[in-house]
């Protein structure tokens, strides 16, 4: 399968009228960056982003994410809202890195979290590790905006932010699953963040390497 071309549009892009065809049963997906999305993530660096205007970029990895994202929202976030915030800012960092208008300075100087940003961080995810935690409100807790947060995130921890959740969330499970051996899988999944049994398993496979019953017996 060839992977389709990206029609990329600008801020100050306009047109009166236009004709556009593509195969049968095609697929399109259109990904909308209005001044709300982008104050929302880049705060005061919003002004700065905008796109050059481009017909069928070849982008695999632009289009990959974009299908992700479109997948996710498709069948109800079924990874949660922090993963569907971690792809949609991907793709703003994506565009802005590879796509943007003209070169804009560094968002800042910062490569990691101080300790104190980093304790804070780790503190409100391990109290909060089984609620629906956005980026946004992960960054509000350090009072920075949401798309340099994600860098600085990953800089830090070493992973996204929706991985260290899953890792936290399935730590703690791993306790319970040992600590009340008669306690149903499927509660302790509810109770620590996950949105039924099916998902936890195999989140929780992926990272211990073996299931909750045999953790649970072994």
């Amino acid at each position: 399968m060839v992977a389709p071309g990206v029609d990329l549009l600008g801020g100050r892009y306009e047109r009166d009228g236009g004709r556009w065809e593509c195969e049968p049963g095609g697929e399109t997906i259109k990904f909308n960056l209005d001044s709300a999305v982008l104050e929302r993530y880049l705060h005061d660096d919003a002004y700065r982003f905008d796109l050059a205007t481009r017909y069928a970029v070849k982008d695999d990895p632009l289009v990959n994410s974009l299908f992700d994202l479109a997948t996710e929202l498709e069948h109800g976030l079924p990874n949660g809202v922090l993963f569907a915030e971690g792809l949609s800012l991907s793709i703003i960092g994506w565009l802005d890195t590879h796509h943007r208008e003209r070169p804009v300075r560094p968002l800042s100087r910062i490569r990691i979290f101080s300790a104190k940003q980093r304790n804070r961080i780790q503190e409100y995810i391990d109290s909060h590790a089984n609620a629906d935690l956005s980026i946004e409100t992960l960054a509000s807790q350090v009072g920075i905006n949401p798309a340099l947060f994600s860098s600085l995130f990953r800089a830090t921890f070493g992973a996204p932010p929706h991985r260290y959740v899953l890792k936290t969330r399935i730590a703690n499970a791993a306790k319970l699953l040992r600590a009340q051996p008669q306690r149903p899988i499927a509660d302790i999944a509810l109770a620590t963040g996950f949105a039924n049994q099916g998902h936890f398993s195999n989140t929780f496979k992926n990272f211990m390497k073996q299931t909750p019953l045999r953790w649970r017996t072994g």
